[in-house]
């Protein structure tokens, strides 16, 4: 990030300078009218250099801009016009010196691994799409933040690993998926398995394809291709020719297990976050701008499958919890279709000041899911019946975003048990005069085990049954 900090006008300050000394009463205009050039020219330097930040880097920038007193008043014109210029992009296509290299690499690759990360919908193109879907020698694995969808991807990373992890005989899973050569898309990825997996059982190369950021997430990365990934594939792929493998699949045969499995364990299991998740993803209305939160809620997104039709934003960063309310409210503004945000307890609660203002659309729809705490940290390894867990890490609360709805002119809605949820949903997503919100509330000290035992189960079907 970068941060601009620029200085005050001294002709519109000259009344309050003189007032506190700093400023000579009878100084000679000329004098004035250098000052300011001075701090047109340096405030001029600090925008266009802290736009170009945010645009090289793609990144937040801060501007301060002081104001003098009285606040409220306006001027007839602007103190100056600002000077129009260029910001370049610091990007560049792939050397074409590199580009044959890469070309082998990729048609000698029988084991080519690609992961989409965050992406904007509508980056790839249906040709580049469709090429990696048919190639046999190809693994795609797409997370929720990726807009990507394809019959042959795979989009539950998650429930293909984490099940392998608890096999006896994981590392024989785990050599086969292996990849020679990993290509990464996009931006961050959320997936804490596949990073473990790949961080330990390395492929010989990685490429990651972005514009400007080089994210090494893998501690593995051999080359930085400076492109958008469809322009780069446009040139890339009439060079490529398809090979013999059984590698895509490999990952397919994994995926249908899953897929298989999973509905039989949300048949068996009680009224929890997993149960609530399926209900609402099954739920909402196509065309959707879909907002996850941070923390739990993006994790358990990765485990379903999502309409292809809606567009998915979460406000990822170092996986905090600030923000996502603000960014989602602000990203509904702009939208042309209608907005849900899908968020935990605590991360609504922590960014609640986003809903005071008097811009929410009445097609702004919340569901919190309420297990009064941070019931991810009941998933991590550790003691958790201690008063010291409850209260600094679960944080347990006993808000009531009945009143808290009132307060910010929601329509509200609960539910505590499938029924409720059933129920509540086609009414939440109708239209109305104001927006809406939906507690959805699940059992705090079950919900771990519901999860973790889910994993167990598919671990437990697919891996006894190949022995």
């Amino acid at each position: 990030g970068y941060a601009a900090h620029l200085k005050q006008d001294v002709v519109h300050a000259t009344s309050e300078l003189e007032s506190w000394g700093v400023l000579d009463k009878d100084i000679d205009p000329d004098v004035l009218s250098r000052s300011q050039d001075k701090v047109i020219r340096f405030n001029e330097r600090e925008l266009i250099l802290a736009l170009k930040m945010a645009d090289e880097q793609n990144g937040p920038v801060h501007i301060n801009i002081p104001f003098e007193e009285p606040l409220y008043g306006l001027t007839d014109k602007s103190g100056y016009t600002p000077q129009t210029r260029a910001i370049k992009n610091a990007t560049g296509e792939a050397r074409e010196s590199s580009l044959e290299k890469l070309t082998e690499t990729w048609n000698t690759s029988a084991k080519k691994l690609i992961i989409i990360g965050v992406l904007s919908p509508g980056s790839l193109s249906k040709e580049i799409i469709e090429s990696w879907a048919n190639d046999p020698s190809i693994a795609v694995l797409t997370e929720t933040t990726s807009n990507l969808a394809h019959p042959n991807f795979i989009n539950s990373i998650d429930s293909i690993i984490a099940p392998a992890e608890l096999a006896e005989q994981h590392s024989e899973f785990f050599e086969l998926s292996k990849p020679d050569l990993l290509l990464t898309i996009g931006g961050l990825i959320v997936s804490k398995k596949i990073k473990a997996f790949l961080r330990r059982w390395k492929p010989q190369q990685h490429w990651h394809i972005h514009e400007k950021k080089s994210l090494n997430t893998f501690n593995a990365l051999s080359e930085h291709i400076k492109e958008k990934p469809d322009d780069f594939f446009k040139r890339f792929n009439p060079a490529t020719t398809k090979i013999r493998s059984d590698y895509s699949d490999l990952w397919q045969n994994a995926d249908r297990q899953q897929l298989e499995l999973r509905e039989s364990y949300l048949q068996s299991i009680p009224f929890s976050d997993l149960k609530a998740f399926d209900a609402i993803f099954r739920s909402i209305p196509p065309n959707y701008q879909l907002q996850l939160a941070n923390s739990s809620t993006i994790r358990y997104s990765q485990l379903f499958d999502l309409d292809p039709s809606l567009r998915v934003f979460c406000n990822r960063g170092t996986s905090g919890i600030d923000g996502s309310t603000s960014t989602a409210v602000g990203a509904s503004l702009y939208s042309e279709s209608s907005t849900l945000l899908i968020s935990g307890d605590l991360s609504l609660l922590y960014d609640i000041n986003a809903l005071w203002n008097e811009y929410v659309r009445t097609d702004f729809r919340i569901i919190v899911i309420n297990n009064e705490g941070g019931g991810i940290f009941r998933i991590l390894p550790g003691k958790k019946e201690s008063d010291n867990f409850a209260r600094y890490f679960e944080t347990i609360h006993r808000a009531s975003f009945e009143k808290i709805s009132d307060a910010y002119g929601f329509e509200f809605f609960s539910a505590a048990s499938q029924e409720d949820l059933q129920d509540a949903l086609p009414g939440f997503f109708e239209r109305g005069e104001r927006p809406k919100l939906l507690e959805v509330k699940t059992p705090r000290t079950l919900n771990d085990q519901i999860l973790l035992g889910y994993f167990e189960f598919l671990s437990s079907a697919i891996y006894s049954n190949n022995s």
